[in-house]
């Protein structure tokens, strides 16, 4: 019973989360997918392409065509490995740091305005609940 309410819950937030990320990332002009690389970007500092692959679990052919795309809109940019020409690592562009700051104004926003009816003691439970969920895999 507890199991199928809590399902419920996660499912219900997950899709009103959807409904307010699909809408930012519409004004944004870029796909989700885009939008995810740019926040894997974003908190490596600088990667590799195939690293990128592998934590959006997609092949490198087809990250390679987002790349190409957020790096001719001027978010990112390649800078070949001085040991390995071959290698590239990924990195934000000024441009593209200032489209996540954006992005991310937008969240803080939503995440004040759902955690509004909570109250301090409720918003920290709900953070350590969640931070320790997160752990599973």
């Amino acid at each position: 019973m507890v199991t199928n309410n809590l399902t419920d819950i996660i499912l219900e937030f997950h899709g009103r989360f959807s409904c307010f990320e699909n809408s930012v990332v519409k004004k944004s002009g870029l796909t989700q997918a885009q939008s995810e690389i740019l926040n894997i970007v974003s908190q490596s500092g600088t990667i590799k392409m195939k690293d990128i692959a592998e934590k959006r679990k997609i092949s490198k052919c087809t990250l390679t065509v987002s790349i190409k795309r957020l790096e001719k809109k001027g978010f990112l940019k390649r800078v070949p490995l001085e040991k390995d020409k071959r290698v590239s690592l990924i990195q934000l562009t000024e441009k593209g740091a200032r489209h996540l700051d954006m992005h991310h104004d937008a969240y803080r926003g939503w995440t004040r305005d759902v955690s509004s009816v909570l109250s301090t003691e409720e918003q920290e439970l709900f953070y350590h609940l969640h931070k320790k969920m997160l752990r599973f895999e």
